[in-house]
Parts: C-alpha cells; structure tokens; sequence
C-alpha cells in the first residue's frame, strides 16, 4: 500500500488520503513509511495481512489478486472493497498523529 501511495502523483480518492502529510522529499517519504508500518503493526494479523495483500500488486496482476481475495474470503469484491476502505479509514488518523508527532 505504501508503495503504491507514492508512486502516485495526487491522491486518488481511494488512496489513503492523508491530506497535508503527502511525502514531498525522501525523509518525509522515509518518515511516511515508518509511520505506516508502525500503524500496520498495531492491526490484528489477518487486517494487516489483507492490507497489505490487497496493496502488493499492480495492473491486471492487482485485478486478478483482489478477484482471488475475494473468492477465497467468500465474499463479492465489492464487500472486499469495503473491508479495506474500513481498514484505510483506521489506519488514516493513526498515521497522521504519527506524523505529527515525528515532524522536524
């Protein structure tokens, strides 16, 4: 997920906004991961595993992956969808403290 996030120019509205805090110069994209990891760590296993899963691929290997998630949780890839905007939704103030707290 982190890896995706910065590749991107802007954040997409399905990105984890995390509004002022987009990375700028590598120590912030530095600080950026730590701060998502630290966050990641305090999910239960299986959230994280999901996550982070859900985020590990790109393009058509990315579809294929969230079809598989979602077959093999039993679920629509909508309901997958939804667990990890819930998920996003958790993680986004976590992060942001963490930021806060580890400004220069």
């Amino acid at each position: 997920m982190h890896h995706e996030y910065l590749k991107r120019p802007a954040l997409p509205e399905q990105d984890l906004p995390l509004g002022e805090h987009y990375p700028q110069a590598d120590s912030d994209k530095e600080r950026m991961h730590n701060c998502l990891e630290r966050c990641l760590n305090r999910l239960p296993g299986d959230a994280r595993e999901l996550i982070v899963r859900y985020y590990s691929l790109e393009k058509q290997s990315k579809i294929e992956l969230r079809k598989q998630m979602a077959d093999e949780l039993g679920v629509s890839i909508n309901t997958l969808r939804l667990r990890v905007l819930r998920l996003k939704e958790k993680l986004q103030p976590c992060v942001e403290r963490c930021l806060d707290r580890t400004e220069i």
